[in-house]
């Protein structure tokens, strides 16, 4: 069990439900990078501006029509077969995607 320290950016009308439920893994048809909740690692310091510019990025490619937007801080115990390593190239290309929309 590995404990992290990240962010979620989500939508605002999700915020109640996560604070009220937490972060629910269901089955999604929208397969963006697979199911799952994502949280983006504080420990290089700009986890916080990922986490925003993937509800800008959300709403740019119409998965969601807000504009509000919320990031969470927090902390999660996961396995490490849990991770997505995003130092793999096909991850540095998508979030330099995502990181044009902020």
């Amino acid at each position: 069990m590995i404990t992290i320290n990240g962010t979620h950016g989500t939508t605002a009308s999700c915020k109640p439900l996560i604070l009220k439920d937490g972060f629910l893994l269901k089955k999604t048809t929208q397969k963006r990078m697979g199911d799952g909740a994502y949280l983006w690692s504080s420990a290089a310091g700009y986890g916080f501006e990922l986490a925003k510019a993937w509800v800008v990025h959300g709403y740019t490619n119409n998965w969601h029509q807000e504009t509000n937007g919320v990031v969470f801080v927090c902390k999660a115990d996961v396995n490490d077969t849990e991770l997505v390593d995003i130092e793999t190239e096909e991850c540095k290309a998508a979030l330099a995607e995502i990181m044009d929309y902020t």
